[in-house]
This record gives structure tokens, sequence and C-alpha cells, in this order.
């Protein structure tokens, strides 16, 4: 093998130019991988130490309260501005904020509170909220060094559900299909709507519907029950499940027919049997207790010898009422001298069918013997 010995001849310009061409191109890819590195981290390093979290926020308001949106931002930069977005679309401009502490347009209040040195709360006022102000809200912060800073909230603007009842007047055995009915700003993923009789739940997930009315959104829940006596006076309640648990209230006035009890006292003490003896001069009360709704008329009834009852011309003395009870108290003194016995029964009508009528009982004379000497 034959080496070549010979001297190497000096490079033309031309290869001396695409020599240094080359070396140029591997130091300024080196600079960049090393500037890209340096860039990353301290975008890294800013985002961290400017904001506690990125995270969105979700926040319900009612309709018409003052919303507030706040975040706390940790940094040692000056804050050159701070921009409001709504939906997307310039709200409002902070300039100057680190001399500028609050700005203020229209129903938007923006503030900057220094809590300590490098921290700051940011806050964005919003007075007698809307339907139309629910969206997203972005902040954006621009710092004299370093890269922007954004926080985002999501506001949901609620309004006060309301019970509607369609019938003018509520039976026994009726049908009852109330609805509850609220606005939203926003379209909603998903919502829940429970129903509740003096606060134990009958419905817990109701039927629900949502459309749009005049740039809100509205949603009604409804169901269907039949009514009885024990609905009356109770408290109808309908609960939008959320952050503020509104709810609408409606007590329940339901109609119905008279059940009638009776009871007979003599000389005030209760006789519970079927048949009361009465003596001479003993005075006898005549109770009629009856549950209904509206209040009943409620007379006492004698049976006559044909079998047919005859309705007595006396009036209570004293009436009484214990929630949906009424006590009616008819007076009878000197019962065997102003009255005669035999079967006597209350009844009761309220105009709703059918007429309320209690048991008989039998009043009969206690005879007196007497002994001769």
């Amino acid at each position: 093998m034959i080496r070549n010995t010979l001297p190497r001849l000096p490079n033309s310009p031309q290869e001396n130019n695409k020599s240094d061409k080359l070396n140029m191109k591997i130091v300024s890819r080196s600079k960049g991988k090393l500037l890209f590195v340096l860039f990353a981290f301290f975008a890294v390093a800013v985002g961290k130490q400017n904001l506690d979290t990125f995270e969105d926020s979700q926040v319900t308001a009612v309709c018409g309260d003052n919303v507030v949106l706040q975040f706390t931002l940790n940094s040692p930069f000056e804050v050159l501005s701070l921009s409001w977005l709504h939906n997307g679309e310039n709200l409002m401009l902070h300039d100057a904020p680190d001399s500028n502490l609050i700005t203020k347009v229209g129903r938007y209040t923006s503030k900057i509170e220094t809590i300590e040195i490098n921290r700051r709360c940011i806050m964005l006022n919003i007075t007698s909220s809307e339907y139309e102000d629910a969206g997203t809200y972005a902040c954006e912060i621009y710092f004299q060094r370093g890269f922007p800073v954004f926080k985002f909230w999501n506001l949901q603007v609620q309004g006060s559900p309301e019970i509607e009842i369609f019938e003018d007047s509520l039976k026994e055995k009726q049908l009852f299909p109330p609805r509850c009915c609220f606005y939203l700003g926003l379209w909603p993923d998903s919502v829940s709507v429970v129903w509740s009789v003096d606060g134990k739940f009958i419905v817990e997930q109701a039927a629900i519907f949502h459309f749009k009315s005049g740039g809100k959104t509205a949603v009604c829940s409804y169901f269907t029950t039949a009514l009885n006596r024990l609905h009356h006076m109770k408290v109808l309640t309908c609960l939008i499940r959320n952050n503020l648990n509104l709810s609408s209230s409606f007590e329940l006035e339901v109609s119905y027919s008279a059940k009638v009890v009776i009871e007979v006292f003599t000389n005030g003490v209760s006789q519970p049997s079927l048949i009361t003896l009465v003596e001479e001069h003993d005075n006898v009360s005549v109770q009629c207790k009856s549950d209904a709704n509206p209040r009943p008329k409620v007379k006492i009834e004698l049976k006559m010898a044909e079998g047919r009852w005859k309705r007595l011309p006396v009036k209570p003395n004293r009436k009484l009422r214990r929630g949906s009870i009424m006590y009616w108290t008819f007076d009878m003194h000197n019962f065997k001298t102003n009255h005669s016995p035999g079967s006597y029964r209350c009844t009761a009508f309220n105009n709703t069918d059918p007429v309320g009528i209690s048991e008989e009982r039998y009043l009969l004379f206690q005879r007196e013997f007497f002994c001769e000497t």
C-alpha cells in the first residue's frame, strides 16, 4: 500500500466559504436550541409565579345580585395593562393598574387590591347582574417583563323559581299537575329539580323541558299526582339542586268532603258506649267532630218512629278549631224535660259530595225506683 505523501494543496476560496457557512449554521442551531429551552423554562417559571391556578372557575349567581369575579396574582413584575373580556369581546381596559387601582365602566368595576408584597387581588364587580351577563369572562394581564397571564370564569345567571298552579281550586281525588319554572342566562348542560311536601321528597327527579325565551333560557319542571285530604294545608316546594339551592313554595288548599264523628257527654263526662243512660236532671252535650274543607254546616238529627231522620232546630253553643278539625258542641240542659229519648247522629255538608254522617248514639232515660216503707 502506497501512501500519498504529497503535501495537501490549500483550499480554494469557494471551499473556504462553504466551510465557514457550515460552521455558522451549526453554531446558530445550537444557540437556537439553547434559547428555546431557556424561553420555555422562563415561561413556565413566570407562569407559576404569576397566578395560583389557570383552571376555569364555575360561578352561578342569582339574577339581580352583585357578582364578584376574583383571583390572586403572585408576581414581582409591574402590571402594564389589565383587560377584561366577555365571550371573547372586549369588556373594559384597566390602564396603568398599579397606579390606577379602580376603573369603572357602566355596571362593571375593575379593582386591584394589594394583599402583601408581590401578591395582589384582581376583581371584577358586576352590579345588578342580568341574564345577558352570563357567559365566559377572561382577564388578560400584561407585565413589564415576562409573559401575559390569562384567567377564565364561566358565569351562569339564574332566576328564582316560581310554582305555577293552573286550577282555580284543588279538590280531593283530582289529578294535580303543578309546574315550576325559572330562567337561566345560558343553556344548561343538566338541571336537577326535586319536589317535596312539608320537607318530604315526593319526586326526586321530575320531568324537565327548556326553551329559549327572549334571549334567555326558560327551564320548567313538572309532575302529576292525585290529591287527597292529607295534602290540605301542606307546603309544596320546588327545589333547584345546585350551589344556590333556590326554591319556591306553595301552600295547598284542597277541598274535600266531610267526615264526622259523634261523642256524647253527661255532666261533662264522655260516654263511650253506644247507649247512654240519662237521669232526670243530667245536662247532656252532643259533640260533632268534623274534618272537611271548606268548613261544613253541622247539624244534629233525631230518628223518628217511622225511621226517618229529623233535623233538630238547635245551634252549637261552642265551636273550636284545631288544624283542619272542627268541634261543634250542642248543650241539652235538663235533657229529660226538654228533649226526647232515641237515636241521635251528626251530619256535615260542605257542597262536596258525599254528605258526612256519623254513627248513631242512643240516649235512654234512667228509670227511678222508689221504695215505700
